[in-house]
């Protein structure tokens, strides 16, 4: 083939000489501000969160929309130039089963961290410590923290290679989960007046289930409702029989499930022993994943809303870079101690199992 027809564009057309495409110019700060109808100052201010600052609702609202419909980010590379400072952070997933809910957290958490400003980096953790401290030496990252728990207790400063490290996200005394809340309250209207909590042993999700079993203590006493059992169930379901007997003996018409794993579980286990769910012993699972419109009896189950807790987790991580505790807890300062701050949006979707 001549050398001259790889310059022909389709048609036989030769393309030397061809303008090339002029490509579109990205969005400014300034492009922000007079779509919205405010300052400068007022869209940097918006976009970095940055405290002390009387912005209202209406204003943020219209800088975010602004910001979505133009496609504009800010110049990360310009900013960490101004600031000596890196904007990239590196997010530690534990080792566990990822659910449905879980992978659109992280991916809504690196949306959010995005639209201000920083670029999350992912590390699934594993036994190749190494790995970590190379991504940290090609990323320079500000900050290493955990998607939820606590980091690892081997990621000390020697594998961060120095970077800070973000231990754990701190919650206020009074928070509660709002997706236990909806279970619980959920069973009270259905009736129940001894119910359940079943959580998990697994380490990684050892606090969370903790915390979730405290919630349903709290929920349960203020709707009249009695817990009468609060157990955890082993990672693998080995033990969950001996779960399901203790709930007989104990009077229990209805469980609360850590988890749609842990509901599936009981399920099972009922369906083994022949205890008839729901009419003997309800269950209520937590995430809503696809699977549950396909278990017999359908699971009836929480479906929580990942943008409100990607949200917490990006005001707790941003807090802890620029180092300022009034952003690490934004939604409980605006609450008393005797108020009780709702972690996240949940409701339930009922279908058979309770």
């Amino acid at each position: 083939m001549p050398a001259s027809d790889s310059l022909r564009a389709p048609g036989g057309s030769s393309t030397a000489g061809a303008a090339s495409p002029t490509r579109p110019r990205r969005p400014t700060g300034a492009d922000v501000a007079a779509r919205a109808n405010v300052s400068r100052a007022t869209v940097s201010f918006v976009l970095n969160n940055t405290p002390g600052q009387t912005i209202s609702e209406e204003t943020r609202r219209a800088v975010l929309n602004a910001a979505e419909e133009l496609g504009y980010h800010p110049n990360r590379n310009a900013k960490s130039l101004a600031s000596g400072k890196s904007t990239n952070l590196v997010c530690v997933v534990p080792k566990t089963q990822l659910g449905e809910p879980a992978t659109a957290l992280i991916g809504m958490l690196t949306a959010e961290l995005s639209r201000r400003g920083y670029s999350m980096a992912v590390h699934f953790e594993s036994t190749d410590h190494a790995s970590l401290t190379a991504l940290v030496q090609d990323l320079a990252p500000q900050m290493i923290f955990p998607l939820f728990g606590a980091l690892p207790e081997w990621i000390d400063d020697d594998v961060a290679y120095g970077t800070a490290l973000m231990p754990a996200t701190q919650l206020p005394e009074n928070a509660r989960d709002a997706g236990v809340a909806a279970q619980v309250e959920h069973l009270a209207a259905a009736g129940h007046t001894r119910i359940g909590y079943v959580g998990t042993a697994n380490p990684v999700a050892h606090e969370i289930s903790e915390f979730r079993a405290s919630t349903a203590q709290k929920v349960a006493q203020d709707a009249g409702v009695e817990l009468t059992l609060s157990a955890e169930v082993a990672a693998d379901g080995s033990d969950v029989g001996e779960v399901v007997r203790q709930a007989r003996e104990a009077g229990v018409t209805a469980l609360c499930a850590f988890s749609d794993t842990v509901a599936f579980m009981l399920l099972a286990t009922l369906m083994d022993e022949g205890i008839a769910c729901p009419e003997e012993i309800a269950v209520v699972g937590y995430d809503d994943v696809s699977l549950a419109e396909w278990s017999r009896p359908r699971l009836t189950t929480v479906q929580w809303d990942q943008s409100v807790i990607a949200t917490l987790i990006a005001d707790a991580v941003i807090a802890a870079v620029d180092d300022d505790p009034r952003r690490r807890t934004p939604a409980a300062e605006q609450a008393s101690v005797d108020e009780v701050w709702m972690l996240g949006r949940a409701h339930v979707v009922a279908r058979e199992s309770a």
